[in-house]
């Protein structure tokens, strides 16, 4: 009996220390679905609003990942507001507005000493580009982007980083925002080019690597985490075609698939250097 007890203790032991190795080895990532039900985003070409989408993706990414992931918030939930002691990034607030949101992600992330921050979401355009179709939508009636503008720009997705000089997580966001788009652009999505043009709302949009459709942006996400980050737009649901790709389960499939790749080949990179 003592001899078992003994191997059932040394079994035990090395179960635990093989636990913490794994542990110690698995990337961890924070995981932001943007927006929330009470700034819901963009509306899709039916109506739906930007953070459905983008929480659907993320619960594609959860099924298929090894990765340990945290994330910002739970679906159809406001963001999980810390409550931590006064300081620079304190987000304990009376009243909830949106750059509470955006700092209850920020500082999550921050506390969690993640290696990787990730923000989903789902473009639109101006106004001035949408126009209504009582064709879409089964009849319902829906919008979608004027034909001239399609004419002109490449509707797909988008990549974002913080290309400032100040910012010391640069050359890794960079690294994997190369890596998302080549997976993105392996499943048959092309990046968009409507930045460019003077007509786009986007004033501090500037390209980092054209072809891959990799943008530098001032966005509130991107600037106060303190680890590499990148912000998706998957796709732009203004665009009734566009919409009805992003919108299948075939391509959340794709996707969640594609982020998963693009994940391990970041850390694996990372681990040999």
């Amino acid at each position: 009996m003592k001899n078992r007890t003994r191997l059932n203790c040394l079994l035990l032991f090395v179960l635990l220390n093989i636990a913490n190795i794994v542990s110690a080895t698995t990337p961890v990532i924070v995981l932001d679905s943007g927006h929330d039900p009470l700034y819901p985003g963009a509306r899709g070409s039916c109506g739906e609003f930007e953070f459905t989408y983008n929480d659907k993706l993320v619960a594609s990414y959860l099924k298929t990942t090894s990765a340990r992931v945290i994330t910002t918030r739970d679906a159809d939930q406001p963001p999980k507001i810390l409550k931590r002691k006064a300081g620079a990034d304190d987000v304990l607030q009376s009243r909830y507005t949106l750059k509470t949101s955006l700092q209850a992600r920020t500082a999550l992330a921050n506390s969690s000493k993640a290696g990787l921050f990730i923000s989903i979401h789902h473009d639109s355009t101006a106004s001035r580009f949408i126009v209504a179709d009582s064709s879409l939508c089964q009849a319902r009636g829906g919008h979608t982007l004027l034909p001239e503008f399609k004419a002109k720009n490449d509707i797909g997705f988008n990549v974002f980083i913080d290309q400032d000089s100040k910012n010391p997580y640069y050359p890794q966001s960079l690294r994997f925002a190369m890596l998302l788009s080549r997976e993105l652009i392996a499943i048959g999505r092309k990046p968009s080019n409507y930045h460019y043009f003077s007509e786009d709302d986007c004033r501090s949009c500037r390209p980092v690597v054209r072809d891959l459709g990799i943008w530098h942006q001032q966005l509130f996400v991107l600037r106060h985490v303190r680890m590499p980050a990148v912000l998706i737009e998957v796709g732009n649901i203004a665009d009734a075609e566009d919409e009805a790709i992003v919108n299948s389960d075939q391509f959340r499939e794709q996707f969640g698939r594609a982020l998963k790749r693009a994940v391990e080949r970041y850390f694996s990179a990372a681990a040999s250097e």
